[in-house]
């Protein structure tokens, strides 16, 4: 039995293998999940923070968004909590 090394068909590794056999990745699943819960749990009139998305998914939102306000927009929610934060100089 001859061994096969994928690089030597997919140039560019796994991500190339992944995207030909029309299989989502871990991380996308996983980003998924996390835009179906918020989807829906803004359906219910909530919406979920940071800790709470974390907690519930067991997973480090980091890991696949830059911030809570991506993940809203990602999702096509407008984020509600939008606060202006005050400075040392501000009264």
């Amino acid at each position: 039995m001859t061994k096969r090394n994928p690089g030597n068909y997919f140039k560019n590794g796994i991500k190339e293998i992944y995207q030909y056999a029309n299989v989502k990745t871990r991380k996308e699943v996983m980003r998924d999940k996390i835009l179906g819960y918020v989807r829906l749990s803004n359906r219910n009139n909530h919406f979920p923070i940071y800790d709470e998305i974390n907690k519930i998914l067991h997973t480090n939102l980091k890991t696949y968004f830059i911030s809570i306000v991506d993940v809203y927009e990602k999702a096509g929610i407008n984020y509600p909590c939008t606060i202006k934060r005050k400075t040392i100089g501000d009264h």
